[in-house]
């Protein structure tokens, strides 16, 4: 999205997944090659390095198919952020130097230097699915209970029946909202994936909520994917000025 003056993204996130997957006896499992899971890290880090990705963080050893094993920064505690593991790849950045059109080039580069690190290349991978996510935080006004946020500020609301809630074995107070829901979409093809969850935001009551664009392509290709993450971020767009009340949009501006 284009960024708001005070907006509450907390983090944008391109993830791509791939793998063979084989089904044994009762047990579907993935599977890489030899050459993929000895040699792609260190091919991944040298071409990272040469795009100023120089800072390393090894995690979440020893490696797991879809877990993220390596990050990468330009500079310790910096954005963006590239991370890889053995069947996945990521981009992600926080709300503080966010730009779609930055974003959509970091997204790029790291496709990119994913192609060339790659055996069998970006055309040659089996692709589960592609996903541009964003995960936005809300905090609670003063006096504000999570059931009144969800009805006043967004385009839906979650509240039982006040013959429910008017009883002497209940207290009234709802908490622990969570609400979600997926609707598939045309362009891109594939599924828009919504969730808000009640959580604490650097120490204050709020929610949290993910919008998340998923795509299963047969095949990948790089001009495929530049109009891919375009629709996405249009569908994005959409979800966010639609289910948020425009008060809360306005003061976002």
């Amino acid at each position: 999205m284009a960024r708001l003056a005070q907006a509450p993204l907390l983090e944008a996130i391109f993830e791509l997944r791939w793998g063979l997957v084989k089904k044994e006896t009762n047990e579907i499992k993935l599977a890489f090659s030899p050459e993929e899971s000895k040699f792609f890290p260190g091919q991944f880090r040298s071409l990272a390095t040469s795009k100023g990705y120089s800072h390393m963080e090894a995690v979440n050893q020893p490696p797991f198919p879809h877990m993220i094993n390596y990050r990468f920064r330009k500079a310790p505690n910096t954005w963006p952020c590239i991370q890889m593991g053995t069947g996945i790849i990521t981009t992600n950045q926080v709300n503080d130097g966010y730009e779609w059109k930055t974003f959509k080039a970091d997204v790029i580069s790291t496709v990119e230097i994913f192609d060339k690190a790659h055996p069998n290349h970006l055309k040659g991978i089996n692709p589960l699915y592609i996903e541009l996510r964003y995960h936005d935080g809300f905090t609670l006004g003063d006096n504000e209970t999570p059931s009144q946020f969800l009805n006043d500020k967004l385009n839906f609301g979650f509240n039982p029946p006040d013959n429910f809630l008017n009883s002497p074995f209940l207290t009234g107070q709802v908490t622990g909202h969570s609400v979600s829901f997926q609707i598939e979409t045309m362009k891109p093809k594939g599924v828009l994936i919504f969730a808000i969850d009640e959580a604490d935001i650097n120490g204050k009551k709020g929610f949290i909520m993910q919008t998340v664009m998923r795509s299963e392509p047969a095949k990948l290709s790089k001009k495929w994917l530049l109009e891919w993450l375009e629709e996405a971020h249009t569908t994005q767009k959409h979800a966010f000025s639609t289910l948020i009340k425009p008060e809360l949009m306005e003061a976002f501006e």
